[in-house]
Protein backbone atom coordinates (compact mmCIF):
# COMPACT_ATOMS: atom_id res chain seq x y z
CA UNK A 1 0.00 0.00 0.00
CA UNK A 2 3.04 2.45 -0.25
CA UNK A 3 2.86 3.11 -3.95
CA UNK A 4 0.26 5.34 -4.39
CA UNK A 5 2.23 7.97 -1.80
CA UNK A 6 5.23 7.59 -3.72
CA UNK A 7 5.81 10.01 -6.42
CA UNK A 8 1.88 9.62 -7.87
CA UNK A 9 0.75 12.09 -9.87
CA UNK A 10 -2.98 12.75 -10.36
CA UNK A 11 -4.68 13.36 -13.46
CA UNK A 12 -4.76 17.37 -12.96
CA UNK A 13 -1.31 16.83 -12.52
CA UNK A 14 -0.18 14.79 -15.29
CA UNK A 15 -2.45 17.66 -17.50
CA UNK A 16 0.31 20.48 -15.99
CA UNK A 17 3.76 20.57 -16.19
CA UNK A 18 4.81 20.94 -12.50
CA UNK A 19 7.69 20.76 -13.63
CA UNK A 20 8.37 23.89 -15.67
CA UNK A 21 7.04 25.83 -12.53
CA UNK A 22 8.83 24.97 -9.82
CA UNK A 23 9.61 27.26 -6.50
CA UNK A 24 12.71 26.90 -4.76
CA UNK A 25 12.69 25.53 -1.03
CA UNK A 26 15.26 26.75 1.42
CA UNK A 27 17.00 23.91 3.49
CA UNK A 28 18.98 25.17 6.42
CA UNK A 29 22.15 23.18 7.75
CA UNK A 30 22.35 23.73 10.98
CA UNK A 31 19.85 24.67 13.38
CA UNK A 32 16.16 22.64 13.66
CA UNK A 33 12.87 24.72 13.60
CA UNK A 34 10.19 23.40 15.26
CA UNK A 35 6.70 23.96 13.78
CA UNK A 36 3.68 24.69 15.46
CA UNK A 37 -0.35 24.88 14.51
CA UNK A 38 -3.45 26.20 15.56
CA UNK A 39 -6.87 24.67 15.45
CA UNK A 40 -9.83 26.74 14.02
CA UNK A 41 -12.77 26.69 11.14
CA UNK A 42 -15.25 24.36 10.55
CA UNK A 43 -13.84 21.18 8.59
CA UNK A 44 -13.97 18.36 11.24
CA UNK A 45 -10.48 17.21 9.59
CA UNK A 46 -7.94 18.85 7.18
CA UNK A 47 -5.38 16.82 6.30
CA UNK A 48 -2.48 18.93 4.42
CA UNK A 49 -1.30 17.41 1.44
CA UNK A 50 2.15 17.65 1.05
CA UNK A 51 3.24 14.35 1.34
CA UNK A 52 6.77 14.17 0.91
CA UNK A 53 8.62 14.54 4.45
CA UNK A 54 7.30 17.27 5.65
CA UNK A 55 4.14 15.14 6.52
CA UNK A 56 1.38 16.59 8.54
CA UNK A 57 -2.41 15.53 9.51
CA UNK A 58 -4.89 18.32 10.16
CA UNK A 59 -8.72 17.96 11.18
CA UNK A 60 -10.79 20.19 12.02
CA UNK A 61 -13.23 19.83 14.98
CA UNK A 62 -12.57 22.20 17.69
CA UNK A 63 -9.97 20.09 19.61
CA UNK A 64 -8.61 21.27 22.98
CA UNK A 65 -5.15 22.05 22.70
CA UNK A 66 -2.72 19.80 24.80
CA UNK A 67 -1.13 21.46 27.77
CA UNK A 68 2.58 19.58 27.15
CA UNK A 69 5.50 21.19 25.46
CA UNK A 70 4.91 22.26 21.88
CA UNK A 71 6.89 22.40 18.72
CA UNK A 72 7.53 25.31 16.30
CA UNK A 73 5.24 25.72 13.38
CA UNK A 74 5.25 22.53 12.86
CA UNK A 75 8.54 21.47 14.10
CA UNK A 76 9.04 18.80 17.07
CA UNK A 77 11.09 19.26 20.29
CA UNK A 78 12.96 16.56 21.91
CA UNK A 79 14.44 17.58 25.27
CA UNK A 80 16.81 15.51 27.03
CA UNK A 81 17.76 15.62 30.67
CA UNK A 82 20.16 13.71 32.79
CA UNK A 83 18.64 10.60 34.21
CA UNK A 84 16.18 10.97 36.68
CA UNK A 85 16.18 8.16 39.29
CA UNK A 86 12.91 8.69 40.26
CA UNK A 87 11.95 7.85 36.99
CA UNK A 88 9.71 5.12 36.41
CA UNK A 89 11.09 1.95 35.07
CA UNK A 90 9.67 0.86 31.46
CA UNK A 91 6.43 0.10 31.12
CA UNK A 92 5.31 -3.89 30.11
CA UNK A 93 5.78 -4.24 26.25
CA UNK A 94 2.72 -3.56 24.73
CA UNK A 95 0.71 -6.84 23.96
CA UNK A 96 -0.66 -5.33 20.88
CA UNK A 97 0.82 -7.25 17.65
CA UNK A 98 3.87 -5.39 15.80
CA UNK A 99 2.71 -2.97 12.91
CA UNK A 100 4.29 -3.90 9.37
CA UNK A 101 7.04 -2.57 8.90
CA UNK A 102 6.91 0.21 5.89
CA UNK A 103 7.26 -0.97 2.11
CA UNK A 104 10.52 -1.52 1.10
CA UNK A 105 12.14 1.24 -1.09
CA UNK A 106 16.05 1.68 -2.46
CA UNK A 107 17.98 1.94 0.39
CA UNK A 108 19.53 5.72 1.26
CA UNK A 109 16.20 6.93 -1.34
CA UNK A 110 14.30 9.98 -0.26
CA UNK A 111 11.07 7.46 -0.72
CA UNK A 112 12.29 5.21 2.04
CA UNK A 113 12.16 7.96 4.03
CA UNK A 114 8.47 8.86 2.86
CA UNK A 115 7.36 6.35 3.14
CA UNK A 116 8.55 5.59 6.99
CA UNK A 117 6.98 9.01 7.53
CA UNK A 118 3.69 8.27 6.11
CA UNK A 119 3.20 5.12 7.92
CA UNK A 120 4.10 6.85 10.96
CA UNK A 121 1.45 9.41 10.51
CA UNK A 122 -1.20 7.53 10.25
CA UNK A 123 0.14 5.69 13.28
CA UNK A 124 0.52 8.52 14.62
CA UNK A 125 -2.91 10.17 13.83
CA UNK A 126 -4.79 6.94 14.74
CA UNK A 127 -3.83 8.16 18.38
CA UNK A 128 -4.33 11.42 18.30
CA UNK A 129 -7.62 11.50 16.44
CA UNK A 130 -9.69 10.02 19.79
CA UNK A 131 -11.37 12.86 20.81
CA UNK A 132 -13.62 16.07 19.92
CA UNK A 133 -11.91 18.93 18.57
CA UNK A 134 -9.14 20.00 15.81
CA UNK A 135 -6.18 18.45 14.79
CA UNK A 136 -3.15 19.62 13.35
CA UNK A 137 0.29 17.86 13.58
CA UNK A 138 3.25 18.16 10.84
CA UNK A 139 4.72 14.06 10.39
CA UNK A 140 7.42 14.88 9.24
CA UNK A 141 8.64 17.41 11.57
CA UNK A 142 8.48 14.88 14.28
CA UNK A 143 10.14 12.09 12.00
CA UNK A 144 13.13 14.45 11.35
CA UNK A 145 13.51 15.27 14.98
CA UNK A 146 12.98 12.13 16.33
CA UNK A 147 15.00 10.04 13.77
CA UNK A 148 17.44 12.56 14.50
CA UNK A 149 17.57 11.43 17.91
CA UNK A 150 17.85 8.16 17.59
CA UNK A 151 21.15 8.68 15.92
CA UNK A 152 21.91 8.74 19.58
CA UNK A 153 20.51 5.64 20.74
CA UNK A 154 21.47 2.32 21.29
CA UNK A 155 19.93 -1.11 22.49
CA UNK A 156 16.40 -1.41 23.36
CA UNK A 157 16.17 2.19 23.13
CA UNK A 158 17.35 2.25 19.93
CA UNK A 159 15.16 -0.07 18.48
CA UNK A 160 11.95 0.85 20.02
CA UNK A 161 11.94 4.44 18.46
CA UNK A 162 13.17 3.00 15.50
CA UNK A 163 9.74 0.32 15.63
CA UNK A 164 7.97 3.27 16.71
CA UNK A 165 8.99 5.64 13.66
CA UNK A 166 8.96 3.11 11.22
CA UNK A 167 12.36 3.73 10.46
CA UNK A 168 13.53 1.31 7.59
CA UNK A 169 15.90 -1.59 8.75
CA UNK A 170 19.11 0.20 6.92
CA UNK A 171 20.10 3.83 5.78
CA UNK A 172 17.42 5.54 7.70
CA UNK A 173 19.07 8.63 7.91
CA UNK A 174 20.75 8.75 4.83
CA UNK A 175 17.32 8.67 3.50
CA UNK A 176 15.61 11.32 5.51
CA UNK A 177 18.59 13.48 4.06
CA UNK A 178 17.32 12.83 1.04
CA UNK A 179 13.80 13.40 1.89
CA UNK A 180 14.77 16.60 3.71
CA UNK A 181 16.77 18.00 0.21
CA UNK A 182 13.77 16.32 -2.15
CA UNK A 183 11.40 18.53 -0.15
CA UNK A 184 13.57 21.78 -0.11
CA UNK A 185 14.06 21.76 -3.55
CA UNK A 186 12.97 24.23 -6.30
CA UNK A 187 9.10 24.78 -6.52
CA UNK A 188 9.48 27.73 -8.04
CA UNK A 189 8.91 31.58 -7.10
CA UNK A 190 5.09 31.30 -5.35
CA UNK A 191 6.00 27.96 -2.93
CA UNK A 192 8.17 28.63 -0.08
CA UNK A 193 9.23 25.25 1.83
CA UNK A 194 11.59 25.17 4.43
CA UNK A 195 13.32 22.61 6.47
CA UNK A 196 15.82 23.50 9.61
CA UNK A 197 17.31 21.28 12.47
CA UNK A 198 19.45 22.19 14.98
CA UNK A 199 20.85 20.62 18.17
CA UNK A 200 21.09 22.87 21.46
CA UNK A 201 23.91 21.58 23.83
CA UNK A 202 24.88 22.42 27.62
CA UNK A 203 28.15 24.71 27.51
CA UNK A 204 30.78 22.30 28.79
CA UNK A 205 29.19 18.75 28.34
CA UNK A 206 30.55 16.45 26.28
CA UNK A 207 28.92 14.86 23.23
CA UNK A 208 30.52 12.24 20.92
CA UNK A 209 32.17 13.71 18.03
CA UNK A 210 30.27 10.68 15.76
CA UNK A 211 26.92 11.41 16.86
CA UNK A 212 27.13 15.45 16.09
CA UNK A 213 29.12 14.84 12.83
CA UNK A 214 26.37 12.07 11.92
CA UNK A 215 23.42 15.05 12.94
CA UNK A 216 25.49 17.61 10.38
CA UNK A 217 25.62 15.15 7.52
CA UNK A 218 22.16 13.68 7.39
CA UNK A 219 20.07 16.61 9.25
CA UNK A 220 22.18 19.45 8.86
CA UNK A 221 22.07 20.30 12.44
CA UNK A 222 24.68 22.02 13.85
CA UNK A 223 25.60 22.43 17.74
CA UNK A 224 24.77 25.48 19.47
CA UNK A 225 26.47 25.87 23.09
CA UNK A 226 24.15 26.81 25.79
CA UNK A 227 23.89 27.46 29.24
CA UNK A 228 20.63 25.64 30.64
CA UNK A 229 20.95 26.40 34.45
CA UNK A 230 20.18 29.94 33.12
CA UNK A 231 16.86 28.06 31.45
CA UNK A 232 14.88 31.30 30.45
CA UNK A 233 17.94 32.70 28.77
CA UNK A 234 18.09 29.60 26.74
CA UNK A 235 14.46 29.08 26.02
CA UNK A 236 14.63 32.19 24.74
CA UNK A 237 17.14 31.41 22.54
CA UNK A 238 15.86 28.51 21.78
CA UNK A 239 12.45 30.17 21.08
CA UNK A 240 14.13 33.03 19.24
CA UNK A 241 15.40 30.64 16.27
CA UNK A 242 12.19 28.75 16.09
CA UNK A 243 10.34 32.35 15.47
CA UNK A 244 12.66 33.13 12.72
CA UNK A 245 12.72 29.41 11.10
CA UNK A 246 8.80 29.53 10.75
CA UNK A 247 8.54 32.91 9.95
CA UNK A 248 6.97 34.08 13.72
CA UNK A 249 4.33 31.57 12.86
CA UNK A 250 5.80 29.68 16.14
CA UNK A 251 7.16 32.27 18.59
CA UNK A 252 6.42 30.15 21.67
CA UNK A 253 7.63 26.63 21.53
CA UNK A 254 9.29 26.29 24.14
CA UNK A 255 7.16 27.10 27.65
CA UNK A 256 8.68 28.34 30.87
CA UNK A 257 9.15 25.53 33.35
CA UNK A 258 9.88 22.93 31.21
CA UNK A 259 13.76 23.67 30.70
CA UNK A 260 16.07 23.22 33.80
CA UNK A 261 19.47 22.68 35.11
CA UNK A 262 19.51 18.94 34.46
CA UNK A 263 18.64 19.62 30.97
CA UNK A 264 21.52 18.74 28.75
CA UNK A 265 20.46 19.05 25.13
CA UNK A 266 18.02 20.06 23.29
CA UNK A 267 17.28 18.79 19.51
CA UNK A 268 14.56 20.92 17.30
CA UNK A 269 13.32 20.94 13.66
CA UNK A 270 11.14 23.65 12.29
CA UNK A 271 8.76 23.28 9.16
CA UNK A 272 7.40 26.33 7.16
CA UNK A 273 5.16 26.18 3.85
CA UNK A 274 3.57 29.20 2.16
CA UNK A 275 1.47 28.51 -1.68
CA UNK A 276 -0.83 30.29 -3.59
CA UNK A 277 -4.11 28.17 -5.04
CA UNK A 278 -3.51 27.44 -8.91
CA UNK A 279 -6.32 29.25 -9.50
CA UNK A 280 -7.68 31.61 -6.38
CA UNK A 281 -10.90 31.81 -4.42
CA UNK A 282 -12.69 35.31 -5.10
CA UNK A 283 -12.58 37.24 -1.64
CA UNK A 284 -15.90 38.61 -2.71
CA UNK A 285 -17.63 35.25 -3.52
CA UNK A 286 -16.07 33.69 0.79
CA UNK A 287 -20.13 34.74 2.71
CA UNK A 288 -21.25 33.06 6.53
CA UNK A 289 -22.73 29.68 6.47
CA UNK A 290 -23.18 27.37 9.07
CA UNK A 291 -20.38 24.46 9.72
CA UNK A 292 -22.12 21.67 11.40
CA UNK A 293 -19.36 20.82 14.27
CA UNK A 294 -22.32 17.69 14.99
CA UNK A 295 -25.19 16.44 13.10
CA UNK A 296 -27.47 18.81 15.41
CA UNK A 297 -24.68 21.86 16.07
CA UNK A 298 -23.91 24.49 13.96
CA UNK A 299 -21.43 27.52 13.90
CA UNK A 300 -21.20 30.50 11.78
CA UNK A 301 -18.39 30.10 9.67
CA UNK A 302 -16.61 32.09 6.29
CA UNK A 303 -17.56 30.14 3.39
CA UNK A 304 -15.05 30.31 0.07
CA UNK A 305 -16.54 29.29 -3.21
CA UNK A 306 -15.03 28.71 -6.28
CA UNK A 307 -16.95 26.70 -9.48
CA UNK A 308 -13.87 25.04 -11.62
CA UNK A 309 -12.07 22.04 -12.85
CA UNK A 310 -10.93 20.15 -9.68
CA UNK A 311 -9.25 16.50 -9.64
CA UNK A 312 -12.48 14.73 -7.31
CA UNK A 313 -13.76 11.30 -6.60
CA UNK A 314 -16.45 10.03 -4.44
CA UNK A 315 -18.57 7.17 -2.81
CA UNK A 316 -21.02 6.16 -0.83
CA UNK A 317 -18.99 7.56 2.24
CA UNK A 318 -17.03 10.39 1.11
CA UNK A 319 -16.61 13.08 -1.41
CA UNK A 320 -12.54 13.85 -2.24
CA UNK A 321 -11.04 16.75 -3.40
CA UNK A 322 -7.74 17.81 -4.74
CA UNK A 323 -6.84 21.40 -4.53
CA UNK A 324 -3.49 22.13 -6.25
CA UNK A 325 -0.84 25.25 -5.76
CA UNK A 326 0.65 26.96 -8.25
CA UNK A 327 3.69 25.37 -9.72
CA UNK A 328 4.67 23.68 -6.62
CA UNK A 329 3.90 20.04 -7.21
CA UNK A 330 2.19 20.15 -3.75
CA UNK A 331 -1.87 19.70 -3.25
CA UNK A 332 -4.17 19.69 -0.62
CA UNK A 333 -6.20 16.66 -0.03
CA UNK A 334 -9.77 17.10 1.46
CA UNK A 335 -11.69 14.00 2.59
CA UNK A 336 -15.30 15.15 3.25
CA UNK A 337 -17.92 12.25 4.96
CA UNK A 338 -21.22 12.70 3.16
CA UNK A 339 -22.83 11.96 6.91
CA UNK A 340 -22.66 14.97 8.80
CA UNK A 341 -21.60 13.52 11.75
CA UNK A 342 -19.65 11.07 9.70
CA UNK A 343 -16.10 12.27 10.11
CA UNK A 344 -14.79 9.62 12.80
CA UNK A 345 -15.71 6.56 10.62
CA UNK A 346 -13.67 8.13 8.07
CA UNK A 347 -10.96 8.53 10.39
CA UNK A 348 -10.80 4.91 11.72
CA UNK A 349 -10.12 3.78 7.73
CA UNK A 350 -8.10 6.55 6.76
CA UNK A 351 -4.49 4.38 5.98
CA UNK A 352 -6.58 1.60 4.22
CA UNK A 353 -8.82 4.00 2.09
CA UNK A 354 -7.40 7.10 1.24
CA UNK A 355 -5.02 5.27 -1.22
CA UNK A 356 -8.09 4.09 -3.45
CA UNK A 357 -9.36 7.11 -3.06
CA UNK A 358 -6.24 9.26 -4.61
CA UNK A 359 -6.46 6.46 -7.09
CA UNK A 360 -9.63 7.42 -8.31
CA UNK A 361 -9.42 11.25 -8.34
CA UNK A 362 -10.25 12.39 -11.71
CA UNK A 363 -10.80 16.10 -13.35
CA UNK A 364 -14.54 17.38 -12.83
CA UNK A 365 -15.84 20.51 -13.22
CA UNK A 366 -17.25 21.17 -9.16
CA UNK A 367 -18.71 24.07 -7.16
CA UNK A 368 -16.30 24.16 -3.83
CA UNK A 369 -17.37 25.55 -0.79
CA UNK A 370 -14.47 25.34 1.80
CA UNK A 371 -13.98 27.21 4.73
CA UNK A 372 -11.19 29.68 5.92
CA UNK A 373 -9.76 28.81 8.65
CA UNK A 374 -6.53 29.11 10.50
CA UNK A 375 -5.51 27.23 14.09
CA UNK A 376 -2.36 26.31 16.16
CA UNK A 377 -2.38 23.43 17.86
CA UNK A 378 0.19 22.33 20.56
CA UNK A 379 0.65 18.48 20.99
CA UNK A 380 1.89 16.65 23.87
CA UNK A 381 3.92 13.99 22.30
CA UNK A 382 4.81 11.83 25.14
CA UNK A 383 1.88 9.72 25.64
CA UNK A 384 1.13 9.20 21.84
CA UNK A 385 4.90 8.00 21.20
CA UNK A 386 4.96 5.33 24.43
CA UNK A 387 1.68 3.76 22.53
CA UNK A 388 3.47 3.59 19.57
CA UNK A 389 5.74 1.32 21.70
CA UNK A 390 8.79 4.19 22.45
CA UNK A 391 8.42 3.66 26.25
CA UNK A 392 12.64 3.53 27.65
CA UNK A 393 13.38 6.98 25.74
CA UNK A 394 11.54 8.56 28.62
CA UNK A 395 12.70 6.33 31.15
CA UNK A 396 15.58 5.90 33.21
CA UNK A 397 16.51 2.54 31.47
CA UNK A 398 16.95 5.18 28.74
CA UNK A 399 20.28 4.28 26.61
CA UNK A 400 21.31 7.50 25.04
CA UNK A 401 25.49 6.57 24.61
CA UNK A 402 26.43 7.72 21.59
CA UNK A 403 25.06 10.83 21.96
CA UNK A 404 27.14 11.19 25.65
CA UNK A 405 28.94 8.42 25.54
CA UNK A 406 27.50 7.28 28.98
CA UNK A 407 23.93 5.96 30.28
CA UNK A 408 22.92 9.54 31.49
CA UNK A 409 20.73 11.19 29.31
CA UNK A 410 16.51 10.26 28.47
CA UNK A 411 13.73 12.11 27.51
CA UNK A 412 12.15 14.08 29.19
CA UNK A 413 9.68 15.54 26.74
CA UNK A 414 8.60 15.85 23.02
CA UNK A 415 6.62 18.83 21.78
CA UNK A 416 5.00 19.93 19.15
CA UNK A 417 3.15 22.85 17.54
CA UNK A 418 1.98 22.95 14.06
CA UNK A 419 -0.03 25.95 12.72
CA UNK A 420 -2.26 26.74 9.25
CA UNK A 421 -3.81 29.51 7.74
CA UNK A 422 -6.16 28.77 4.89
CA UNK A 423 -7.92 31.88 2.85
CA UNK A 424 -8.79 32.86 -0.43
CA UNK A 425 -5.13 33.32 -1.63
CA UNK A 426 -3.60 29.76 -0.73
CA UNK A 427 -2.29 28.16 2.33
CA UNK A 428 0.31 29.18 5.45
CA UNK A 429 1.52 25.83 6.98
CA UNK A 430 3.32 23.91 9.72
CA UNK A 431 2.45 20.69 9.24
CA UNK A 432 0.30 18.14 7.31
CA UNK A 433 -1.92 15.02 6.02
CA UNK A 434 -3.30 13.25 3.12
CA UNK A 435 -6.49 11.75 2.11
CA UNK A 436 -7.52 9.64 -0.83
CA UNK A 437 -11.23 8.22 -2.50
CA UNK A 438 -12.37 6.19 -4.93
CA UNK A 439 -13.47 6.53 -8.02
CA UNK A 440 -17.03 6.69 -9.83
CA UNK A 441 -18.23 5.97 -12.83
CA UNK A 442 -17.03 7.92 -15.67
CA UNK A 443 -20.53 8.32 -17.42
CA UNK A 444 -21.70 12.21 -17.55
CA UNK A 445 -22.85 13.37 -14.66
CA UNK A 446 -24.26 16.73 -13.14
CA UNK A 447 -21.36 19.06 -11.66
CA UNK A 448 -21.14 17.75 -7.91
CA UNK A 449 -21.44 20.07 -5.23
CA UNK A 450 -18.17 19.70 -3.00
CA UNK A 451 -19.91 21.88 0.03
CA UNK A 452 -17.37 21.67 3.03
CA UNK A 453 -19.97 22.84 6.00
CA UNK A 454 -19.45 20.17 8.43
CA UNK A 455 -16.09 18.65 10.16
CA UNK A 456 -13.46 16.88 7.43
CA UNK A 457 -10.06 15.81 7.22
CA UNK A 458 -7.42 17.76 5.01
CA UNK A 459 -3.98 17.07 4.13
CA UNK A 460 -1.03 18.91 2.68
CA UNK A 461 0.83 16.57 -0.06
CA UNK A 462 3.88 16.71 -2.06
CA UNK A 463 2.64 15.08 -5.47
CA UNK A 464 6.17 14.31 -6.56
CA UNK A 465 7.44 11.85 -3.54
CA UNK A 466 3.63 11.46 -2.28
CA UNK A 467 5.02 12.71 1.37
CA UNK A 468 2.94 14.40 3.48
CA UNK A 469 3.41 17.32 4.95
CA UNK A 470 0.59 18.46 6.81
CA UNK A 471 -2.72 16.55 8.53
CA UNK A 472 -5.56 17.14 10.55
CA UNK A 473 -9.16 17.81 11.00
CA UNK A 474 -11.76 20.76 10.85
CA UNK A 475 -14.58 19.99 13.86
CA UNK A 476 -15.18 23.82 14.22
CA UNK A 477 -13.37 26.64 11.62
CA UNK A 478 -14.17 28.85 14.51
CA UNK A 479 -12.39 27.23 17.01
CA UNK A 480 -9.20 28.66 16.82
Amino acid sequence: MASWWSGRQSASDRRRDWGRVRAPLRIERSPPTHVSARTPHPEETIVAKLLPLLLTFGALAACPSSSAPVTPDNGPVVVIADEDPAAPAPPPADPRPAVAAAPAAPEGSAKAAADANNAFAFALYDQLRVGAGNRFVSPVSLSLALSMTSLGAAGTTEAEMRAALRLPESGAHASFGALQRELTDDRGPKTQIAIANRLWGQAGYAFQDAFLAAATKHYGAGLERVDFAASEAARATINGWVSGQTHEKIPNLIPSGLLTAQTKLVLTNAVYFKGLWAEAFAAADTKPADFFVSADKTVSAELMYRKGSFDYAEDERAQVLSMPYQGAGISMIVVLPKAKDGLAALEAGLAADLPGWLDALGGRRIEVYFPRFEMRVNTAMKAPLTALGMRTAFTQAADFSPMSGAKDLYISAVIHEAYVLVDEAGTEAAAATAVVMTRKSAAPRPAPVFRADHPFFFALRDDRSGALLFMGRVADPTAG
